[in-house]
């Protein structure tokens, strides 16, 4: 018994101690296929049933955090201009000089990978939607509100084969606050706007009057949803 416990140590120390502990496996997510061009998730990133919001997300950003706002948004850097005034600056996602930096640009539109908050929070092939594919969910669903477990939610139902998926009306975080829970609707594409680059595409459903989900962009240090997309 003792040379089989001092072999072992000799392996052991051979193969350099202890092995490395696997790495935990991506969260997983259910989806629901829509008959569209991708799958969609069942639920918000971070939830655990449809009718809840998940997490909060600035556009690019990976984590959820507590704050959003200008001062706390990864790409963008504040300068003081002649006079005192001070703005901010994108460090990257910028196709503009004046938006840039010191007039960077990088010419990027979409997303990478280590930017997409689904992609590092469940692995790919999960990712957020193109803003093609969030064009392609609201022409090619039915939409219509309903409350689920006393949750304002909005459902969209597959013209193609009728499965539908549930969007909570979750509003989105302005600094420290949300003020527009139960009312607005909103997610991110992993779009840059082709109008304003300070902003990102988003779906949105104002929750006025006429009932209207769209879509359209945000400004990009504000806290949406997600929600993800697979092949």
């Amino acid at each position: 018994m003792a040379a089989i416990l001092k072999q072992l140590e000799e392996i052991k120390a051979k193969i350099g101690g202890s092995p490395t502990p696997p790495t935990p496996p991506a969260q997983e997510a259910e989806y629901v296929d829509l008959g569209l061009s991708v799958k969609w998730a069942s639920c918000n990133l971070g939830a655990n049933s449809p009718e809840q919001p998940g997490d909060y997300y600035a556009w690019g950003e990976t984590a959820p955090k507590e704050d959003y706002g200008t001062n706390t948004y990864k790409y963008l850097k504040a300068v003081t201009l002649e006079g005192g005034s001070r703005e901010h600056r994108l460090t990257k996602y910028c196709t503009v000089p004046a938006d840039g930096l010191d007039g960077f640009t990088d010419g990027k539109t979409q997303l990478e990978p280590a930017d997409d908050a689904a992609t590092v929070r469940l692995g790919a092939p999960w990712r957020m939607p193109t803003e093609a594919e969030a064009e392609e969910l609201l022409n090619g669903c039915t939409w219509s509100k309903e409350t689920i477990n006393g949750i304002p939610c909005l459902r969209a139902t597959s013209k193609a084969n009728g499965k539908s998926i549930v969007i909570c009306v979750s509003g989105f975080m302005s600094g420290t606050t949300n003020d527009t829970r139960g009312s607005m609707t909103a997610f991110w594409a992993s779009t840059l706007s082709s109008r304003e680059g300070d902003r990102g595409v988003a779906f949105l459903e104002l929750g006025k009057e006429t009932f209207s989900p769209a879509v359209g962009y945000a400004f990009r240090f504000l806290g949406l949803p997600v929600r993800p997309v697979r092949p």
